[in-house]
């Protein structure tokens, strides 16, 4: 499991906070707690441990650090049990000419389909700078132009894994933007994965489909 560093840096380029983000917490509750908020995220740096998030911060009213309550999928008795991962991932909002590009998620018995945005999660020794390119083109077969990471994202829930062990689960999303300046048909290379299909979807047509709700906000602020 991935050890994810916080790290507040004000204005004089001092660095103002430093802890483990604790297993289910956001890192701006975190930089709160300390009196700050986060402007913008700087830099994302491995360490032997994980991964430093590095954000701008300013002095702010303290907020409230009370950890988030997950989502559960399962009974509480499984919920008590539940093996704690985190996972850091990838992910990207990319436009063309032909829309935003989008993959689906293989359908399942229990899971209706959805629709997400490009990425996954961060190999081993990898930077997500490199794992993004990686997912993007073994989702899709695009090969996008990307500005530096843009936003962390985190989410926490207690359900089943696809081994069917009971998780209690924390994501770290980390999010690019950027454009493919010369899209072809989605092609999905990673057969045998979670990825049934990708398409360039007009924005027009966005409101129709099933899309994951963290991916439909971003695709509501790209738009502005």
């Amino acid at each position: 499991m991935s050890t994810v560093v916080v790290i507040g840096r004000d204005a004089e380029d001092k660095d103002v906070v430093r802890e483990v983000l604790a297993h289910g917490a956001d890192p701006r509750i975190v930089l709160g707690i300390h009196g700050f908020r986060a402007s913008n995220l700087l830099a994302i740096e491995r360490s032997s441990a994980g991964f430093d998030l590095t954000f701008r911060v300013h002095r702010a009213t303290v907020q409230d650090g009370a950890p988030r309550t997950p989502r559960s999928e399962v009974s509480a008795a499984a919920a008590a049990t539940a093996i704690q991962h985190c996972r850091v991932g990838a992910y990207a909002v990319l436009d063309s000419d032909l829309g935003v590009l989008l993959t689906k998620l293989v359908r399942s018995a229990t899971k209706p389909e959805l629709w997400l945005l490009p990425g996954g999660g961060v190999d081993p020794g990898e930077h997500p700078d490199q794992a993004v390119l990686r997912e993007v083109w073994e989702e899709t077969g695009q090969r996008p132009v990307l500005g530096k990471a843009s936003d962390v994202l985190t989410d926490h829930w207690i359900g089943p894994a696809p081994n069917g062990e009971i998780e209690d689960f924390q994501a770290v999303r980390v999010i690019y933007r950027g454009h493919v300046p010369d899209p072809s048909v989605p092609v999905v290379h990673d057969v045998g994965g979670t990825t049934a299909s990708a398409a360039w979807i007009p924005r027009t047509q966005l409101g129709s489909l099933n899309i994951s709700s963290w991916c439909r906000a971003l695709l509501s602020e790209n738009a502005e």
